[in-house]
């Protein structure tokens, strides 16, 4: 991945992480906003990925910009169980 990407995925992404590790087995996107969340945590699934096979450490940023958006991820998941389980 260039230095450019992952500075562009890492920045832009990074303010929305907090979280555990849920998984998304089972939900189903049964409002607009729900789809919206479970396509926006699919995209984080591929950041992920491809931010783990830079061969780049970057000074340890990479492995924090992972963290912060498997953290997103996870929020994102919690987010559409809360509203399911609400709703």
């Amino acid at each position: 991945m260039e230095r450019k990407s992952f500075l562009a995925a890492a920045g832009s992404l990074a303010a929305i992480a907090v979280g555990a590790s849920p998984s998304l087995a089972g939900l189903k996107g049964d409002s607009p906003s729900d789809r919206n969340l479970i396509a926006i945590r699919t995209r984080l699934e591929s950041f992920i990925d491809q931010l783990s096979r830079d061969q780049s450490d970057y000074g340890g940023h990479r492995v924090k910009a992972i963290d912060w958006l498997q953290r997103a991820r996870n929020e994102l998941t919690a987010a559409v169980r809360f509203d399911q389980s609400h709703g």
